[in-house]
């Protein structure tokens, strides 16, 4: 139920997103969307969102995030990051850039081929060909694949947090969610350094969504969350007072 709750209230938030931006979500993406949610008994820490608009949330994630208010902020932050990159068809970019990789992988290929001296190939196997080859595809994804692949992150982590501010979640759950993602990796001994990772460095996180603050707060007081939550809190004690 709660991670149902979390979903639809960032689903009802795109629209004042929408109209806090100025601006269409990505190319009336939003009409297109079929929402669903469904939670996946596994422990991993993570959460998706497919291009129609899928949800899948990992049991894994819930059980990091915790059951209190603050957890709910923190899971909040990562549903409206995996919600940004379906708006911002980050998957559609991440293939057309795939095949400019291929593309230039091959061209590539062929000048090194053609500058080898004749005969160069004789003494080398299939082995040390494909060898060559790898060696010269992971340097490439290096240099040109994973530093779009962590920007298209760090888009989706400034929308993502927008977006639960929107839905008047509290931003500074996002840096408090990333440095227990940190702890966690360096616990399990997962600690990857970064230029050979998909995503920023999850320190570097924390620190963007600190610098971010600034930007959820005024997207707060644009939704009226402040006023919605003494609205909420009158109503509460309104309904102890006896009849």
């Amino acid at each position: 139920k709660r991670t149902r709750r979390v979903c639809a209230k960032l689903i009802r938030a795109l629209p004042s997103l929408e109209s806090a931006l100025e601006e269409q979500l990505g190319d009336d993406v939003l009409e297109t969307m079929q929402w669903s949610v469904t939670v996946v008994d596994v422990g991993v820490a993570n959460a998706h969102v497919l291009p129609n608009g899928e949800i899948y949330v990992f049991t894994g994630l819930l059980d990091l995030c915790g059951g209190d208010e603050e957890g709910e902020s923190q899971l909040a932050c990562v549903i409206g990051h995996e919600i940004s990159h379906a708006l911002l068809r980050h998957g559609g970019e991440r293939l057309s850039k795939s095949q400019v990789l291929l593309a230039t992988q091959s061209a590539l290929s062929f000048v090194i081929w053609g500058l080898m001296p004749d005969g160069f190939f004789d003494f080398l196997n299939f082995r040390a060909i494909f060898g060559f080859e790898a060696v010269q595809q992971s340097i490439l994804n290096i240099v040109l694949s994973l530093p779009n692949t962590r920007e298209q992150e760090s888009e989706a982590d400034y929308l993502g947090l927008l977006l639960a501010s929107a839905a008047c979640y509290d931003p500074k759950q996002a840096p408090v969610l990333w440095q227990k993602m940190a702890d966690k990796a360096e616990a399990a001994g997962q600690a990857t350094p970064e230029f050979l990772s998909t995503h920023p460095d999850s320190l570097k996180r924390k620190d963007n969504l600190l610098e971010w603050q600034s930007e959820a707060n005024k997207m707060r007081k644009f939704c009226k969350c402040d006023e919605q939550s003494h609205s909420q809190e009158q109503s509460f004690w309104t309904s102890l007072l006896p009849k």
